[in-house]
């Protein structure tokens, strides 16, 4: 099972919405941004994180330019105005989809920065 979720300027708009299969939650995605020019192709880049071999998490974010406060210093910017080329999106997003391993994996680390550990 995979669960996403999506931020929309800090808001969770989607909360580990369940799939049963990772293309189908990865195309899910879409209805969040589409490209710029109809018909062409715009890439999306997702990181995704194995722990041991295993699927853990995927995620990424489309970010707008005019969001960033100091563009001239802030690495994200350069990645925001390529997006804002190649998609038209409302907000900034950020995306997330998670594995039961990924989630467990998550809430280990939260309890551990909890505990001070």
């Amino acid at each position: 099972m995979y669960y996403m979720t999506v931020t929309k300027d800090g808001v969770d708009v989607v909360r580990r919405q369940q799939f049963s299969d990772y293309a189908a939650a990865v195309e899910s995605l879409g209805r969040y941004h589409q490209p710029r020019v109809s018909g062409s192709r715009a890439t999306l880049s997702l990181i995704t994180e194995l722990i041991n071999g295993v699927f853990a998490r995927t995620y990424g974010s489309l970010i707008r330019p005019e969001s960033i406060t100091d563009p001239e210093n802030d690495p994200r910017y350069h990645q925001a105005a390529k997006q804002d080329i190649a998609f038209r999106y409302d907000a900034n997003y950020t995306f997330l989809i998670e594995s039961e391993a990924g989630i467990n994996d998550a809430e280990a680390l939260l309890q551990q920065y909890e505990d001070g550990e």
